[in-house]
């Protein structure tokens, strides 16, 4: 893409996406000095002062993952998933106030499944010979098995660890649209060790050891184009991705190989650097995908090319 088409994206990014800019208000009740340049979330989320400047050189380092230093104590672990969670409610508010995407698009949007493990989508772009994948699924997939019966469409889900996978072969046996498959989503064809939360109630198995545990299982993963080649699929009208931490390797991937996808749904686990996540959404809305929802730590990505007509 040309330097001036770039820069006119940019222009148009929104306030909803330029985060690292937007959130430099006034932290109120400060009792640490803010260092200038560093965002406010982090501020605003700390737990313990004494852990601040342990997070504001994170952030001039630009780590893509947190140094392993942040599970030294609770109090700083708890910080680091704070700073997550509170990045995501600001976009959200941002997002709402201020996108002409979302303004377009947000009564069209749906929801499915259980309650905590529910997803949002655009139903007006499915049909029965969609291709729909879910990529980690854990102990629920009832969104998937709620879309697949509403557009009459078979839904492709992924998940290689084995709580998941016993969980899931017994469901595609009873659902007649879902298919099964034990292996998970990466940037590369490979065996990869899945870390196990420290703390019951944290998360599930991790591949980019989110909960810095050192007890781990191996596991298959796939590129998402090795995938598609195995199912004989050339593009996709719904993706998933529930990848603990994976997801920016795996969207790297996906926007390198230039395949074609409607909508995308991602959770963006924590803990997590904000300035990454915040990389990966500027990725996507540079290949044409623009954040239209955000629901905790999921959003919502549509491609521009049916923002018209979902609108209409």
């Amino acid at each position: 893409m040309l330097k001036h088409e770039i820069d006119k994206r940019m222009r148009s990014f929104g306030r909803p996406y330029l985060v690292a800019k937007m959130f430099y208000r006034k932290v109120r009740n400060m009792t640490v000095t803010k260092t200038p340049l560093v965002p406010d979330y982090i501020y605003a989320a700390r737990v313990l002062d004494e852990d601040v400047p342990w997070f504001e050189r994170q952030f001039f380092k630009n780590v893509d993952n947190y140094d392993p230093e942040v599970a030294d104590t609770k109090e700083r672990f708890n910080y680091a998933r704070r700073i997550g969670y509170g990045y995501f409610a600001r976009l959200k508010e941002e997002l709402e106030n201020n996108s002409a995407p979302y303004r377009e698009v947000k009564d069209k949007i749906a929801e499915l499944g259980n309650k905590g493990t529910h997803w949002q989508y655009i139903p007006s772009l499915l049909n029965e010979k969609s291709v729909v994948y879910g990529f980690g699924i854990g102990t629920d997939i009832s969104f998937e098995v709620e879309l697949g019966k509403k557009h009459g469409c078979r839904v492709s889900v992924f998940d290689p660890t084995p709580q998941a996978t016993e969980y899931a072969l017994q469901v595609a046996r009873d659902e007649e649209l879902i298919d099964f498959y034990p292996f998970g989503l990466f940037s590369r064809d490979t065996m990869l060790r899945f870390y196990k939360p420290t703390e019951a109630g944290l998360g599930s198995l991790s591949a980019t050891n989110l909960h810095y545990s050192d007890v781990y299982i191996e596991a298959p993963v796939y590129r998402l184009l090795t995938v598609m080649r195995q199912l004989k699929d050339d593009h996709i009208n719904f993706l998933k991705m529930d990848i603990e931490g994976a997801q920016y390797d795996a969207i790297d991937d996906l926007l390198f190989s230039g395949i074609k996808v409607d909508q995308i749904g991602v959770e963006f686990d924590q803990p997590s650097p904000p300035w990454r996540s915040e990389r990966c959404i500027g990725k996507l809305y540079l290949a044409g995908f623009h954040l239209v929802f955000i629901d905790g730590l999921n959003a919502l990505f549509v491609h521009e090319r049916h923002l018209k007509s979902v609108g209409n």
